[in-house]
């Protein structure tokens, strides 16, 4: 096995395997504290207005996080059940501050 070489250092291939592991650790711990800080951001500064009835509504954190969601046209979108009038649909996502209130 030929060792890798990087400019003027060259690494075995023990060490190129330790700094992958750590590549591998870094991006694992960035994934489980990140993720899921986002979602909580996410769910904290967003509601959504149901596309049958116009009801606007906010989601928990879990839902937030397992629901589908994708880019449309006119913003994002999250497939949800509308506490109002019970259909599923692509909700609107709205931010809170402009949310009406009830």
């Amino acid at each position: 096995m030929s060792p890798a070489v990087r400019g003027d250092l060259t690494l075995t291939g023990s060490a190129v395997r330790l700094r992958s592991a750590m590549w591998i650790v870094v991006l694992f711990v960035v994934v489980v504290i990140g993720l899921p800080l986002l979602v909580l951001w996410h769910a904290r500064t967003f509601g959504y207005r149901c596309r049958s009835c116009g009801n606007e509504f906010e989601i928990s954190v879990l839902v937030d996080f397992i629901s589908p969601h994708g880019p449309g046209m006119g913003g994002g979108w999250k497939l949800l059940r509308c506490p109002k009038c019970g259909r599923w649909t692509r909700a609107f996502v709205v931010r809170k501050s402009e949310m009406r209130k009830e």
